[in-house]
């Protein structure tokens, strides 16, 4: 009997098991972050209606308070607060949506998108790596919305920004552009620190490879931006400013019904 014959299939056989067991285990997990997640968002909705009376009750009994300094920075708090969790809830939302619809083989169809509040929603999860620490730019001016699908898209500019915050190691900036002309949008995600050193610039798209040592990230953060990049039918492309510092411009189809690939559709991804 040739044992080397039976090898590949039996790597393929085993291969396919373990994909089965990685997708039973994805149901269950999905299945169990909805439970606690349906309980944070009920808190979430009740804490803040209790807030809202709290201040209420305190305007109408107290007004006196109404110039208070100390009151003004709690509200501001608890505010920022609230929208941190709103934020983050819903991002936990759609991702588990997202598995779901992978798992069961839906398709998500491509929606209108405001590029500004993706942006926007990926810096304030980000908030805690870049507060007190990096300057983030806004350089757009009025930006029109595109039909694309948001979940790979929210992925991407959070892998981009968390990127850029891990580039910079002390303080710095990071400056966020927004483009849509004709038929392409852009976002560009650059950061002023040491940048890429020209003779590993090939590599930066590489699975596994990071420059960052065992303090930073893992190495799959570009590596999949650039993949569902091109799922979404664009690029993703690295520059190194005259400046200096390390630049990536995302560029797709301004309206993506018809163009690109949804996350059921990939290339046997799943399957």
């Amino acid at each position: 009997m040739n044992h080397d014959r039976e090898l590949p299939d039996l790597e393929k056989l085993a291969e396919h098991d373990m994909m089965a067991a990685l997708g039973m285990m994805a149901v269950g997990l999905a299945h169990e972050i909805n439970t606690p997640l349906g309980a944070v968002r009920c808190t979430h909705s009740n804490q803040k209606l209790a807030l809202d009376k709290l201040f209420a009750l305190i305007d109408e009994r107290a007004p006196e308070l109404a110039g208070d300094a100390a009151l003004g920075k709690l509200r501001a708090a608890l505010g920022e607060g609230d929208r941190v969790v709103e934020t983050a809830v819903a991002r936990m939302v759609a991702l588990v949506g997202q598995l779901k619809r992978f798992l069961a083989r839906e398709c998500p169809e491509a929606q209108p998108v405001d590029l500004t509040a993706t942006v926007d929603g990926a810096l304030l999860l980000l908030d805690h790596h870049l507060k007190r620490r990096i300057e983030v730019v806004r350089d757009w001016d009025e930006v029109p919305s595109v039909v694309a699908f948001p979940e790979p898209l929210d992925q991407i500019v959070v892998n981009l920004l968390l990127n850029a915050s891990q580039a910079i190691e002390d303080t710095g900036r990071i400056t966020v552009g927004i483009r849509v002309e004709d038929d392409t949008a852009e976002i560009r995600v650059q950061d002023d620190g040491p940048g890429v050193p020209e003779d590993l610039r090939g590599r930066i798209f590489d699975h596994g490879f990071t420059t960052k040592g065992e303090a930073g990230g893992t190495g799959f953060g570009l590596a999949l931006s650039r993949y569902l990049a091109g799922k979404l039918g664009g690029t993703l492309e690295h520059d190194a400013p005259a400046a200096g510092g390390a630049a990536f411009i995302l560029r797709f189809p301004r309206d993506l019904t018809g163009h690109g690939l949804p996350p059921c559709q990939t290339d046997g991804v799943g399957a």
